[in-house]
């Protein structure tokens, strides 16, 4: 499922109907295994990560300025 392009990942999430809340935690999840992966030197995984993040935020028009967080304390999570 990585693998896929940014798109595919989108499209794959929306013909199953997967509920935003997931798809949401999904994206802000991709957007944090980019830091790490930059952090890390393996720039082409970040770059793809961060790709797939946006695309999955703009299918369902999720807000991934907020900080993880703040977004975390907002839904209850841990």
């Amino acid at each position: 499922f990585l693998r896929l392009a940014p798109e595919s990942i989108a499209t794959i999430l929306q013909s199953t109907g997967t509920d935003p809340e997931v798809t949401e935690f999904m994206a802000r999840s991709l957007m944090q295994a980019a830091e790490y992966r930059e952090k890390s030197g393996d720039a082409e995984t970040a770059n793809l990560r961060r790709e797939q993040a946006h695309a999955i935020a703009d299918a369902y028009g999720h807000d991934l300025t907020v900080a993880m967080e703040e977004w975390l304390s907002e839904h209850d999570y841990p």
